[in-house]
């Protein structure tokens, strides 16, 4: 909870008066009164979930506020803990409170919400008078403060906060209302006097109570404008109010200087008829009496002999009022999407006048039913439903040949193909349509004399040739008489007994009777046959290519199953799928129907034949990312259900036994359409096809985006890059485009960003145990497959959370860095996964490079930049869990200067066992001053200690500063450098609009890594043999330019110790990599050991994941205990004996490289699988180099996975570098058996 800040402000400067002030004899000293500072935290602000609503709370300082249009719920766009969101003025989108005690100045901390473009601007009002506006500048995600000083209003005001931007795409985040109390006139001076309620329009009659605070004074007033003193009236009583009056009034007490005249205008408000009220503008202030005919929660209806109308207020407290009352309303007229209303600002403004009773309801035929009428109360008689839509909005018929619609506010008894005698409501305007809607369930009188009409199924429309039509009625026992020429039936036309079957257009027409019972109205059923070869064909408007050739042209006639619907935030429609396709494989047969563009409220459900026409459009699923591709739709202007229960299209198989997705994603030839080389174009041609998956491995998971990622085939298309963990590995070159990104659009499998099963324990190496089936799709710049069943149960891969097999050893320092993925104090709910990491998972290492620690509060923004409570939590709870203690190293970043989140703060950290590992004692650096660096050899030593690496260079402008630290292990002195390099944002998709891809975030990180390897330099320039470490997250591949440049010629990295297919610490979208590293100087080469322990990027939350990352971690062996030296002055490799590897297994190759040259010698280990009989390459060779010092032993290793079958042999290779490829040994043979 954030401090609840009561600050007393002694403005009584005391030692300057004792030194100054004159005393004048016979004049009062004028002593200003204490000031205080109040802020409004939001903490005792109510839950409001996700839902925009209106009420009152009581405010850290016993103020009631009352707020409308607001929510508590803050997504990630909190300031500073609880706030509220504002979504729009058209909401009231207001907070406000009464308080005494005067107001100085006054700050409120505002915030950008979400990522709409409309205007964010809020207004400043005190005792209802504008005093400022703030517009919020949209290009700042930050925190952003609205202030004004020398407000100086005196005694009780009225302080509000509004909304007052554009409509949409506004949303504004309010927190920490801040003011100065005020008092403004000496001790010696009464207060002023003040008039409720305040002066304005009232009604006639209304009675004005003046006040002052000051105890014992009278108050004089005038009413005739002159000046009001000790000759004028005294004030009494209430002073009533009937025509337009100016009062003026003093307040005078002995011995006291009178207060300043106070002037109140009142203007008699007169009430309108509500017919004229009608007929003004907007935002016009308006008086109004009437009887209350309808109570809708935040809207009620009135009505006078002249018309009705609504009236609103956001959090309507209505009090005792009830129907039939009448009342007195004062607001401002507006109309909101058509519907007239008065909008009330308090519940005040509505007033009881009498008791009286509900008007009788005007009888109107349903083709009356219009805007003239509008918020009247109203009643049809003799009505018949025709039909409804999904948001419950019936069609109602009577016998004017008119039609109109209606909605239920309360009930749910109105129902398609039943008569009524009546049905009463109020005429009101929604979504450009005027509707009836009913009050209460005896709103609705259903007529039981009338036999329930003929329902037909299909109920008309287009229909292909051969479809039986089925009659019924609701009403047992009566029989259907029929037509099909047009003319009216009768008990002598045809009987209904089985389904009618249509081959030509009709126009059917039906009864149903029953003895005892008026006949049922005629129902009338309109048939067209559809020509469904005629049509546009699906295949033609998708084209070879990724646009339509008929982008914006009007198609008709399109015909199609439904094979999935398709409804979330800005999308509502559904998948189809062309009956008789093609063999052609470039062409997609399938494509999205969007309803939403052209309000279209045609029901559909899976398997149904529809036929369509509208325009053909190239959108996109979401509006959040730039340089992504579109998705081919159909904005639908009719849509007709053919026939129902029809037979899905078989699903294309991707994989082994279907078609194979290419191996490069797309190069850069947009007017070359190949899906047979380019992924890309390979997945646009299935774009809204039911595809078909066959033994998905699953190689990634995004729990909060409902999104599992899998490979055909168990991985066996890219078996050569799959990892340790049987992910699949980024490499160079290879992007993996086979990836299949599921997603749960369709069948939503995730609540709340959690999945909806807790045993839903999904992770990186597990199965599904059958196949999985779905319609291929495009959103956030990826291809991604809507499953449209069920998936698959779980095969479990084995996989469990890692512990490192580096074991601790007294004379060895371990090490590691770990991105802990925005940690801060508030992370109580991920600390104890977070010690039980480092504990139990790491074994407690020596020295932790943390990275993405956030300030003690994270995105609130009252805590500054300090971390300091923030790095004692995870100190102390690895001291609490029985690790052992350590210490930290931080240094405080300048507020919202480093990237990363608004507010919070991220920066590189150290924690250290104070047991093992000292820090050397130094003056600490702060945020802006360079660290630098004195002394020669093994005193070399930083001036700073810990300090920042250039922190004022422009390529670390808005991102995190590298943070250096000089520790001691027992004799030896370690420099070690924390770093988080710039963010690929900026970088576009890797299916994205732009191919190749651009990497425009490059470029700074290779700025960073340049500037950090510039100080590893210029330390060996010292003293070449300085211990120095370099780790981060690098947000870059060990392959990168990026890290070719950190290296330089100075430094190794340890994760090219490692097994290509142990190389990941994260996984993005499906592809295991790594951007966590450790660099070590060359003179620690061969004597380190390097682990990645894989803890959180395969799994998910359900596992222990508390993190995105997994840490790296080395051990530095400074014993020298057991190292073997080199026999003679040769290069020596000694070779593994191996007899045969097993098919399906992972062959392993160790050799033993002994340097007794005077000279390094570069090695580098090739193996690969072979065809036995042909001798080709299968899937791609392993390769791992070192550079081997002189007089030095290394132990070379590199894993292979052998296909489950076929005729094989494993072949490896020693040379000296790819450049030269100089052999140092015979090539090697491994049968494989």
């Amino acid at each position: 909870m954030k401090n609840k800040i009561h600050k007393s402000l002694n403005v009584i400067l005391s030692l300057i008066m004792i030194l100054s002030i004159t005393f004048i004899i016979g004049m009062p000293m004028i002593v200003e009164a204490e000031e205080q500072v109040f802020v409004e935290t939001f903490d005792n602000f109510p839950e409001t979930s996700e839902r925009y609503s209106s009420g009152s709370f009581v405010g850290v300082n016993d103020i009631t506020w009352n707020y409308e249009g607001a929510r508590g719920d803050l997504d990630a766009y909190e300031i500073d803990g609880r706030g509220i969101m504002f979504r729009r003025p058209g909401d009231g989108a207001k907070i406000y409170a009464n308080i005494e005690g005067g107001i100085s100045s006054f700050s409120i901390d505002t915030k950008k919400a979400f990522t709409g473009s409309g205007r964010r601007e809020i207004e400043l009002l005190i005792n209802d008078k504008s005093k400022a506006t703030f517009l919020l500048d949209n290009s700042n995600d930050g925190v952003q403060t609205f202030e004004i000083n020398n407000i100086n209003i005196s005694g009780n005001f009225k302080l509000e906060i509004r909304h007052i931007g554009t409509k949409d795409g506004s949303q504004i985040v309010i927190d920490n209302i801040t003011w100065t109390s005020y008092t403004g006139h000496s001790d010696n001076k009464v207060h002023n006097v003040t008039a409720t309620p305040k002066e304005g329009r009232v009604s006639k009659g209304t009675e004005i109570i003046l006040e002052t605070r000051t105890e014992g004074a009278t108050i004089y007033y005038t009413l005739d404008s002159s000046d009001p003193d000790t000759n004028s009236t005294v004030y009494t009583g209430p002073i009533v109010i009937n025509q337009t009056t100016t009062i003026k009034a003093i307040a005078v007490k002995e011995d006291m200087e009178d207060s300043d005249i106070s002037e109140f205008t009142y203007t008699v408000f007169e009430s309108t008829p509500i017919n004229e009220i009608r007929k003004l503008g907007d935002d016009i202030e308006v008086m109004a009496e009437g009887i209350i005919t309808a109570d809708f929660g935040d809207t009620i209806y009135i009505q006078d002999d002249t018309g009705g109308i609504a009236i609103y207020k956001r959090g309507f407290n209505k009090g005792s009022l009830k129907l039939g009352d009448k009342v007195e309303v004062r607001g401002r007229t507006r109309t909101y999407y058509g519907l007239k209303e008065i909008v009330l600002d308090s519940d005040n403004d509505i007033k009881f006048l009498e008791n009286s009773e509900v008007p009788e309801a005007k009888v109107l035929k349903s083709k009356e039913i219009t805007n003239d009428v509008q918020g009247q109360l109203v009643k049809i008689e003799n009505i018949f439903v025709e039909s409804v839509d999904r948001h419950r909005i019936f069609t109602l018929r009577d016998d004017s040949e008119g039609a109109t619609f209606a909605r239920e506010f309360e009930s749910r008894l109105i129902e398609v193909g039943n008569s009524y005698a009546s049905i009463t409501g109020i005429v009101v305007y929604e979504y450009d349509q005027v509707r009836l809607l009913t009050r209460f369930p005896e709103d609705i009188v259903e007529d039981k004399t009338i036999v329930k009409p003929v329902q037909a199924n299909p109920s008309g429309g287009k229909v292909v040739a051969g479809s039986k039509v089925e009659l019924s009625t609701k009403t047992e026992g009566a029989i259907i008489y029929y037509t099909t020429d047009g003319s009216e039936p009768t008990i002598e036309s045809n009987k209904y007994t089985s389904p009618i079957i249509i081959n030509e257009p009709i126009i059917l027409k039906a009864i149903a009777v029953k003895e005892g019972l008026k006949n049922s109205i005629v129902a009338t059923f309109e048939y067209e046959i559809a020509d469904i070869e005629q049509g546009v064909k699906i295949s033609d408007i998708q084209g070879a290519g990724h646009r339509s050739p008929l982008e914006n042209e009007r198609v008709i006639d399109v015909t199609g199953i439904v094979t999935g619907i398709f409804v979330d935030t800005w999308n509502d429609g559904f998948f189809i799928q062309e009956i008789n396709p093609d063999d052609d494989q470039i062409k997609s047969k399938g494509i999205f129907i969007n309803r939403k563009a052209n309000g279209i409220n045609t029901s559909v459900n899976v398997g149904d034949m529809v036929i369509v026409s509208g325009v053909v459009k190239e959108d996109k699923f979401e509006n959040v990312y730039d340089n992504t591709l579109t998705v081919t739709q159909i904005h639908a202007d009719e849509i007709s259900v053919l026939s129902s229960n029809n037979s899905l299209p078989n699903p294309v198989l991707i994989g082994r036994n279907g078609r194979q997705v290419p191996d490069k994603i797309h190069d850069g030839n947009w007017e070359i359409f190949a899906p047979e080389t380019k992924a890309l174009d390979f997945y646009e041609s299935l774009e809204g096809m039911l595809v078909e998956v066959e033994e998905p491995l699953i190689v990634g998971v995004r729990e909060d985006y409902g999104e599992i990622i899998v490979l055909p085939d168990e991985g066996e298309c890219c078996a050569d890059r799959l990892s340790n963990n049987n992910g699949i590995l980024l490499l160079p070159g290879h992007h993996n485009p086979q990836r299949v990104l599921i997603s749960d659009k369709i069948l939503p499998i995730t609540k709340d960003k959690k999945f909806d099963d807790p045993n839903f324990r999904v992770k990186v190496g597990d199965k599904f145990d059958g196949t999985v089936v779905g319609i291929m799709s495009y959103d956030f710049g990826n291809y991604k497959l809507y499953n449209t069943e069920r998936l698959p149960n779980i095969i479990d891969g084995g996989l469990r959370r890692d512990t490192t097999k580096i074991a601790p050893h007294d004379e060895k320092l371990s090490m590691a860095v770990y991105n802990v993925e925005n940690f801060s104090a508030k992370s109580t709910d991920r600390l104890d996964g977070l010690v039980r990491d480092i504990i139990e998972n790491m074994k407690s290492p020596d020295i932790i490079g943390l990275v993405e620690i956030q300030d003690n509060d994270g995105e609130g923004g009252k805590a500054g930049s300090d971390a300091t409570e923030t790095l004692s939590m995870i100190i102390e709870g690895i001291k609490k869990n029985g690790g052992p203690e350590y210490g930290f190293v931080n240094i405080n970043p300048e507020n919202n200067k480093d990237g990363g989140a608004p507010n919070a703060n991220i920066r590189p950290a150290f924690i250290y066992r104070k047991d093992r590992v000292s820090i050397v004692e130094a003056e600490p650096g702060d945020a802006t001053t360079p660290v630098g660096l004195e002394g020669e050899g093994k005193n070399t030593t930083l001036t700073l200690n810990p300090g920042r690496i250039d922190p004022n260079n422009l390529g670390f402008e808005d991102s995190r500063k590298p943070i250096i630290a000089e520790f001691k292990f027992g004799d030896e002195k370690i420099f070690v450098i924390n770093n988080h390099f710039a963010s690929k944002r900026g970088d576009t998709p890797l299916f994205g609009a732009i191919q190749p891809p651009a990497n425009g975030s490059e470029e700074n990180r290779h700025k960073q890594a340049r500037i950090v390897n510039d100080f590893v330099k210029d330390i060996m320039a010292r003293n070449p043999d300085a211990n120095i470490v370099v780790m981060g997250d690098l947000n870059d591949f060990q392959f990168s330019e990026t890290l070719r440049v950190l290296k330089g010629e100075e430094m190794i990295n340890a994760i090219d110790l490692l097994p290509i297919e142990e190389q990941h610490t994260y996984v993005h979208e499906g592809n295991s990599q790594v951007l966590d590293h450790i660099l070590v100087s060359k003179n620690l080469e061969g004597k380190i050991e390097v682990d990645i322990i894989n803890i959180n990027a395969e799994f998910i939350e359900a596992h222990g994941r508390i993190s995105d990352h997994d840490p790296v971690m080395i051990q530095i062996d400074f014993s020298n205990e057991g190292a073997e030296t080199p026999i003679g002055n040769e290069l020596k490799i000694e070779k593994p004996k191996m007899e045969s590897f097993n098919y399906g297994n992972i062959a392993e190759i160790k050799i033993k490289v002994k340097n007794g040259t005077t000279k390094s010698q570069d090695i580098i280990l090739i193996a690969g699988v072979y065809e036995k009989d042909t001798n080709r390459l299968i899937g791609q060779l392993k390769t791992i180099s070192k550079t081997v010092s002189a007089k030095t032993i290394e132990t070379i290793a590199t894993n292979i996975k052998v296909p489950k079958v076929g005729n094989y042999v494993v072949k490896y290779f020693i040379w000296d570098n790819l450049e030269n490829m100089k052999p140092l040994t015979d090539n090697e043979i491994v049968p494989v058996q």
